[in-house]
């Protein structure tokens, strides 16, 4: 029995040496797990699951037929020549292109895989390439004298030379610490400065507010004898612009009876002679004006004279109404015997337009 398992032992050695030499890749190793005993060459594969299983199976060119992955272990398994159940030689598409030399359990899944694969590395080609990093920069090694008893003139000049940039730092570093202290404490008195002159103008501001409070108050708080007084004054203003007003009533209303009387009275005398010859119009702006002038001038009868102030604008009235009158009946005449004269000239003319009407008929 010892000898038997010894013999099978330096079987499997042998040939999972052969098969180690054999193979193109060197970092996949040959395994025998219990469910792939009968496969020749049956070696892991890198892949996490089922596509890249089956992208690295593809890759192979050949080399790998088939793949098995299991879900429990999470591992995959690719066999160079495994049993003929586990190929899939259906599809002829496959078979015709030397690109997929190959067989697999499940086809769709490795075409999915090349796909993705191929967009990736597209993907890439794109992507510009990483920017380099610049280094961090080197720390100066300071050579620290030795601890021992026994020192060099050469280590100790070393470290009086350090010494004394150690005590320079130091001492600037100080002098800034100062420098902003100093700064941080001129501010600070700065802003309570500010802060203090706000407060006081408010104050300010506050007292003038109150002052003219108390003046509008006492204002307000008059004694009772100058508000009578006031309110007395007040009454009477305002009796007297009621008087004006009605005054005013009154004289609109005189106007417009006067206005009324002008109306009824005819206007044949103030009118115009418009009459046309030929398209001519004789019009003068100052009858024009004159007219306007007599057509809106305002008459009182004689009912409504009752104050001698009354009687005197009327008399003005009458004298104005008699002076536009004459001047009225002088323009009438002039305008009647230019009309006149116009006629006269333009009737040879018409009778010479009729003449040659009636020869242009006849003939």
């Amino acid at each position: 029995m010892a000898a038997t398992r010894s013999l099978i032992l330096f079987a499997l050695i042998g040939s999972a040496l052969g098969q180690r030499t054999s193979m193109r890749y060197s970092d996949w190793f040959a395994v025998r797990p219990r469910t792939m005993l009968m496969a020749r060459t049956v070696f892991k594969l890198t892949g996490a699951n089922s596509d890249q299983c089956a992208m690295e199976c593809l890759s192979m060119r050949g080399r790998c037929l088939s793949f098995d992955y299991h879900r429990q272990t999470r591992s995959c398994f690719g066999r160079a020549n495994g049993d003929e159940v586990l190929r899939s030689n259906s599809d002829p598409s496959i078979r015709g292109n030397d690109n997929y030399d190959f067989y697999v359990t499940s086809l769709e899944r490795v075409h999915a895989a090349v796909r993705n694969y191929q967009v990736s590395r597209d993907r890439d080609r794109e992507r510009p390439p990483p920017a380099r990093r610049p280094e961090p920069p080197r720390r100066q090694r300071v050579n620290r004298p030795p601890t021992g008893v026994f020192q060099d003139q050469r280590s100790q000049e070393k470290t009086t030379v350090i010494d004394q940039d150690d005590r320079l730092q130091q001492r600037l570093c100080r002098e800034q610490q100062q420098e902003l202290q100093q700064q941080q404490e001129q501010q600070q008195q700065e802003d309570q400065q500010q802060q203090e002159q706000q407060q006081q103008d408010q104050q300010q501001q506050r007292n003038h507010t109150r002052q003219q409070e108390d003046n509008v108050d006492r204002q307000d708080h008059k004694p009772y004898a100058i508000i009578h007084a006031q309110s007395q004054q007040d009454t009477q203003i305002q009796k007297q612009e009621y008087l004006q007003h009605k005054e005013l009533q009154l004289k609109d209303t005189l106007l417009d009876r006067n206005i009324e009387h002008v109306d009824q009275q005819p206007k044949h005398i103030f009118q115009q002679d418009r009459h046309q010859h030929f398209g001519q119009r004789h019009e003068d702006k100052e009858g024009q004006q004159l007219g306007l002038e007599l057509y809106h001038i305002t008459l009182a009868p004689e009912h409504v004279q009752q104050s001698n102030q009354g009687q005197n604008v009327l008399s003005t009235r009458d004298q104005r109404q008699k002076e536009v009158q004459q001047q009225s009946h002088k323009f009438l005449q002039e305008n009647e015997s230019v009309r006149r004269s116009q006629q006269r000239q333009d009737t040879p003319h018409l009778e010479k337009l009729v003449k040659k009407a009636l020869e242009s008929k006849l003939g």
